[in-house]
């Protein structure tokens, strides 16, 4: 289907190379955000006010100056480290900060967010507080801007059906129902909430005033993605959930995911100077694993590890 439409003469195509990638495979940073952007600028800009809009996102991102962001990385990184918790609260930007949030699962392979129908409830590091939404059915409202539609067909009932996804309760309810089960001192909240031109980020005493200028809602929120996409990014850094770019904790779920975690074994036992494994034995020695890893362990390291064991 690609080249039909990369041949196809009637077609204008644009360039979206974004260069070498911050996390190998992190498709959550660049590539998204080079998604969101196009499709965002397609829907609320004319062609000839593009270029503009652009400039505009690159001037607003420099100047946002992210090394503000150190002292956040370093504040939720140790919050982590010491066991303990996060809700995200905000008003104005639910849906960019959900899906930075919930893509931190698969990528460093995290606890997932609980919903309210698991047996039992275990909470995910982060959790997100829509604050102005007073029940889930608001909160899903809030995020997506109309009401959710999820798969009614028979077999996945529990799955991906209404009620389950209303079990992700993100309305101001969200705030009381972890303390049934998290300590309320080990909460910590991360405010990000926009204001007269400005989106105000406060985590226990850590604050910062980011001056956002008329730049209008999608460069807002653009901005505010590649910021999270960093401070996510780092926070998992620092807690060691990955080696140079390889995402070594990825959590091998599906197809893709496996296909990714062999080819970072067999890269990574290169580096340690054993060549020639072929991609089958490193596939076999992953099966051998994937039913017995945990989240608290790293699959690639550990396959990696018992291969050289062998050999």
């Amino acid at each position: 289907r690609s080249k039909k439409i990369i041949l196809n003469k009637n077609v204008g195509k644009i360039n979206l190379n974004t260069g070498p990638m911050a996390i190998s495979g992190s498709t959550r940073m660049q590539a998204s955000t080079i998604i969101m952007a196009v499709i965002g600028y397609a829907l609320l800009h004319d062609k000839k006010d593009i270029n503009g809009e652009t400039d505009k996102l690159t001037d607003c991102y420099k100047k946002s100056g992210p090394v503000f962001l150190n002292r956040f990385i370093k504040r939720e990184a140790d919050l982590y480290k010491n066991n303990k918790y996060i809700i995200y609260l905000t008003k104005n930007y639910p849906m960019t900060i959900l899906t930075d949030t919930t893509e931190r699962s698969p990528t460093f392979n995290l606890h997932p967010f609980e919903n309210k129908f698991d047996s039992p409830v275990k909470p995910s590091l982060s959790y997100i507080c829509v604050t102005n939404s007073r029940n889930s059915k608001s909160a899903w409202k809030a995020i997506l801007k109309r009401n959710p539609r999820p798969l009614e067909w028979e077999g996945l009932r529990n799955i991906a059906d209404t009620g389950y996804l209303y079990g992700f309760d993100f309305s101001r309810r969200a705030l009381n129902i972890r303390k049934k089960y998290i300590r309320e001192t080990d909460l910590h909240y991360f405010s990000i909430n926009g204001k007269r031109g400005c989106i105000n980020f406060s985590l226990d005493d850590t604050r910062h005033k980011l001056d956002m200028g008329k730049t209008g809602l999608l460069t807002e929120n653009l901005v505010l993605k590649m910021l999270l996409n960093i401070h996510s990014t780092l926070v998992m850094g620092l807690m060691g959930r990955y080696s140079g770019n390889i995402m070594t904790w990825v959590r091998p779920t599906n197809y893709k995911l496996i296909d990714r975690s062999v080819r970072y074994i067999i890269y990574i036992l290169s580096q340690k100077g054993l060549e020639n494994i072929s991609y089958r034995y490193v596939t076999e020695n992953l099966f051998e694993e994937l039913d017995r890893y945990t989240e608290y362990e790293s699959i690639i390291n550990k396959v990696v590890k018992n291969i050289l064991g062998k050999i």
